[in-house]
Parts: structure tokens; C-alpha cells; sequence
């Protein structure tokens, strides 16, 4: 399963990141995309039927969270 955002996501919208952030980033992305799946699945909702890969809103959505979260020191 593919992850709702990209590192090239958070860099979008306006966020520069050095290497190691970029690694975090992307655990952080994967980790956020699994929980979004399990709280979807556990409403009755299946994301992945749903092509988000062609929806920028949503993983630009994804990525400012993951900014917001994380520049308030906040887990996902």
C-alpha cells in the first residue's frame, strides 16, 4: 500500500529538510498513512479504494499535518 503523502509533499509546502529529516519525514509519512487506514477501516471506509495518489489536496493535507505535528514536537 502506498503512503497518502510524500517527502516531496512536505517539501511542497514549504518546508525545507536536511537528510535526516527527509528519513524521519518519510517513517513519520508511512506511520501517519497506516493510522489514517486503520481509522478509515475502523468507520467502515476503505482509502485505499480511493486513488489519492491523483489527489493533491488530500496529500498536501497529510503533509501540513505531519508539519504542524512535528514542528510542535507532537507524535502522529
Amino acid at each position: 500500500m502506498s503512503n497518502y503523502a510524500t517527502v516531496q509533499d512536505v517539501i511542497d509546502s514549504g518546508r525545507s529538510l536536511t537528510a535526516e529529516e527527509m528519513d524521519i519525514a518519510s517513517k513519520k509519512i508511512a506511520e501517519a498513512s497506516a493510522i489514517i487506514r486503520l481509522r478509515a477501516k475502523s468507520l467502515g471506509k476503505d482509502f485505499d479504494a480511493i486513488s489519492f495518489e491523483k489527489n493533491q489536496e488530500f496529500n498536501q493535507i497529510v503533509a501540513s499535518e505531519y508539519m504542524r505535528k512535528s514542528e510542535n514536537g507532537e507524535d502522529i
